[in-house]
């Protein structure tokens, strides 16, 4: 069983367990979960963001993403619903192969950063699938600031 810090009622960090119904939770609840990582909560904050950071973070987790990057830099990730628009992919593309070589780095990665990265690849109302104004970040700096959060 997995244990992780947890902080308690009066914000002292306690060693948990990583329940079944932790890990479940985070995968019903993946997106919300992601986005209070990526705006700055800690994984210590409760057992979902805990048990989400560890999915996050996991080497497999981490290897479908850069799976993923791999396919968009390639242009084989096609989806039907909501297409890549090639030219932002194009003009992002250190970045992306960035991210992608941070991903693979044997190093432990800071889950707000992974949260990016799977945000980046998987909102179909984000920066890949829409253009950008009107709230809609582009994707290279979207992408950089995901390799500076990877960074640590």
């Amino acid at each position: 069983m997995t244990m992780m810090l947890v902080a308690d009622d009066m914000d002292r960090l306690t060693i948990r367990k990583v329940r079944h119904w932790h890990r479940l939770m985070a995968c019903v609840r993946a997106g919300s979960l992601d986005r209070e990582l990526i705006d700055g909560c800690s994984p210590e904050e409760c057992a979902y963001l805990a048990a989400r950071a560890l999915q996050l973070t996991s080497e497999r987790s981490r290897r479908g993403l850069a799976d993923g990057l791999d396919r968009l830099l390639a242009g084989t990730d096609h989806r039907p619903m909501a297409p890549v628009e090639r030219a932002r992919v194009t003009g992002a593309g250190a970045e992306l192969r960035a991210l992608r070589e941070r991903l693979l780095a044997p190093d432990p990665l800071p889950a707000r950063g992974v949260a990016m990265v799977n945000e980046l690849l998987c909102d179909g109302a984000g920066p890949l699938y829409q253009a950008p104004g009107h709230g809609i970040p582009d994707v290279r700096d979207t992408a950089q600031r995901a390799v500076e959060a990877l960074a640590g």
